[in-house]
């Protein structure tokens, strides 16, 4: 254990649980900044996870609460800041647990996010231009196409999963940041217009 290096004593898990709450109280107005700065950013990407709590007050054991990040590559009205993820908790998935988030976010800016309705909501309240991600479309094509193995899959959906497969890479065959380096570097040169494709 890292901590051990530093006292050599074991430390037991509500001992490290309440030093965690203490140090994030104590950094609570950082973050509370740099929730600002994400917030008046020109463009806001949003996802969520659900996760299991246990003893989670109030609930049970197999209830699922709800992982948020928030980021911004780069932050401020001005787009020149660095780049900011949050992270945040909620008990459930809903609809206010994300306006909760997202309250006072810029009018006019850009969310990006899955098709999860919530964020439609968000957008909707303040008045933002909402985009979905690639890599959560191309899924749903691949998820529709999977679900439907008996049936031939048609020439436009073939082509859209073929299409957004090398647009967005293939996530199970690298890391993320791997990824997301090798589309950086690619994306001033191979940049064009997402609907030329189809046309």
């Amino acid at each position: 254990m890292l901590l051990g290096r530093f006292g050599g004593t074991q430390l037991s898990r509500n001992t490290l649980a309440a030093g965690v709450v203490r140090v994030g109280q104590a950094v609570q107005p950082v973050v509370n900044l740099l929730r600002d700065a994400l917030l008046d950013s020109p463009i806001v990407h949003g996802d969520e996870t659900e996760v299991q709590v246990l003893k989670e007050p109030g609930g049970k054991a197999q209830a699922k609460s709800c992982m948020w990040v928030q980021m911004s590559e780069p932050s401020g009205p001005e787009g020149t800041g660095p780049p900011i993820q949050l992270f945040g908790y909620a008990p459930s998935r809903s609809t206010q647990a994300a306006r909760t988030l997202y309250e006072g976010m810029r009018a006019g800016g850009v969310l990006m996010s899955d098709g999860y309705e919530p964020y439609a909501a968000i957008a909707e309240q303040h008045r933002l231009v909402h985009l979905g991600c690639w890599a959560h479309c191309r899924r749903y094509f691949n998820d529709a196409s999977i679900s439907s193995a008996g049936c031939t899959r048609s020439r436009p959906t073939r082509d859209a999963t073929h299409w957004m497969t090398r647009r967005c890479g293939n996530r199970a065959s690298c890391t993320a940041r791997r990824c997301s380096k090798r589309l950086r570097s690619r994306r001033p040169h191979g940049e064009q217009p997402c609907h030329e494709p189809f046309g």
